[in-house]
């Protein structure tokens, strides 16, 4: 999903995704939102005719998105399923300011308040998580790991992921990712071949 910040509309989807992160989807104020996208007054149902749910889903699919990026990528480089792991945390970790801890995992920080959300933005979140988990799997099968290895290693990657941002919110220590590459690298099987990704997979990366 590839967005234009000289367009008004566009630019509300990524102020709403990235306050997902500090505020919490119950607690984004649209009119904030316009306001800080330089929007016209009063345009929210003219962006986006769907009201509060469809502009929600967009900057959901956003972050989805950014998180796939950020999959496909980390393999770059990677010798080994071990090193690939450990890209993604490495890159996870710059999701939040070193500074004030601000930011994070927009998918994540949606999934407190889903209680309180229509079925059409629950929706998003779990395609969200279904996407990642099946990227990974595609990754990591380009690293030796195969069914149904794939799906447990995957899984625990996102729960890896997903805690130690939450943790490191909470602590302001940026530990818990080393903690968590450890716990992400010990699920993989352990007669797992070390070789570098293959020329497929990397062929789609380019």
């Amino acid at each position: 999903m590839k967005l234009n910040p000289d367009l008004a509309r566009d630019r509300m989807v990524l102020a709403a995704a990235r306050w997902l992160p500090e505020r919490g989807m119950a607690a984004l104020n649209l009119i904030e939102i316009g306001r800080a996208a330089q929007a016209p007054r009063g345009s929210l149902y003219h962006y986006f005719p769907g009201g509060r749910d469809q502009l929600m889903q967009e900057a959901l699919a956003l972050a989805c998105d950014s998180g796939l990026r950020m999959i496909e990528k980390a393999a770059v480089g990677a010798e080994s399923a071990s090193d690939y792991l450990r890209n993604i945390f490495a890159v996870g970790r710059t999701w939040l300011s070193v500074e004030d801890y601000s930011g994070g995992c927009p998918i994540a920080a949606a999934v407190l308040s889903t209680q309180t959300e229509g079925p059409a933005v629950q929706h998003a979140l779990r395609d969200a998580f279904q996407q990642w988990e099946a990227a990974l799997c595609t990754a990591l099968a380009g690293f030796g790991l195969k069914a149904p290895d794939d799906v447990d290693v995957a899984r625990g990657v996102l729960i890896a992921f997903e805690g130690a941002m939450l943790h490191a919110k909470g602590t302001r220590s940026m530990a818990a990712f080393q903690t968590a590459v450890r716990m992400a690298q010990g699920l993989l099987p352990a007669t797992l071949p070390l070789l570098p990704p293959g020329e497929e997979f990397l062929r789609r990366l380019s």
